[in-house]
């Protein structure tokens, strides 16, 4: 008599079940970091954009229209714009929260920062 071999149905299903899991965890987690790596390029080409003095209402609302043309839904309650004799410091921590399944939820901590210098 001939020796089985190969994988059976449970083993099929089980490896199947957690496929899916990375599947799902893939198409919640990539979005999230798209949306960082964009950020990131925003603000690192903010000193191209910015006029020679400006002000920090200046660079808050100059952040505000990159936003919206790149079309990034990042919380702002945290983004610190502060002024430090010529420069000006941009840090912006945030988290981003998404349910993953049943009572299981992601949260993805996030944290850029920049400095314009002005001559």
């Amino acid at each position: 008599m001939k020796k089985q071999s190969g994988a059976s149905l449970i083993a099929i299903m089980f490896g199947l079940a957690i496929g899916v899991i990375v599947l799902v965890f893939a198409l919640k987690a990539v979005p999230f970091y798209i949306d960082n790596y964009l950020l990131k390029n925003m603000l690192d080409k903010l000193p191209e954009q910015i006029e020679k003095k400006p002000s920090v209402k200046d660079v808050k609302n100059l952040i505000d229209k990159q936003l919206g043309i790149n079309d990034l839904d990042i919380p702002k309650e945290q983004l610190e714009v502060k002024r430090y004799g010529k420069s000006i410091d941009v840090i912006w921590p945030y988290e981003r929260k998404v349910h993953f399944m049943s009572n299981i939820d992601l949260l993805f901590t996030f944290k850029q920062e920049t400095t314009l210098t002005s001559e």
